[in-house]
């Protein structure tokens, strides 16, 4: 991941997976109002699931957690109820910003 070390700070506890991220934040190349910093759900994503796994977005937004899943080897289910923002989603899960692991399974395209 080509996270920016400078603005990503790391702070934990004792043993275990990480309690407290924090990460620069992109304000004017955002999708959607509440969109994550997608070095930040990747670093999530990759440290709590294994590949393969499933994940579960109930509020799928602009399609950030997609995303990340899709690019790291990992499947997901998401929803998004406004209109617009599903749209987004849907492009951004089908366009340039995927790059699946080889052999993947990509939505509505069948296998990388």
């Amino acid at each position: 991941m080509g996270m920016n070390l400078e603005s990503f700070k790391i702070s934990g506890g004792s043993g275990g997976k990480r309690g407290h991220w924090t990460c620069g934040v992109e304000r004017n190349n955002r999708c959607h109002p509440t969109q994550k910093p997608l070095d930040l759900i990747e670093t999530l994503i990759s440290d709590f699931t294994d590949e393969g796994e499933i994940v579960c977005d109930p509020f799928a937004g602009s399609g950030t957690t997609g995303l990340a899943c899709l690019r790291l080897g990992r499947r997901f289910i998401g929803w998004e109820r406004d209109p617009q923002h599903h749209a987004t989603a849907i492009r951004r899960l089908t366009g340039d910003e995927v790059r699946p692991a080889p052999g993947q399974l990509i939505m509505f395209r069948g296998r990388s």
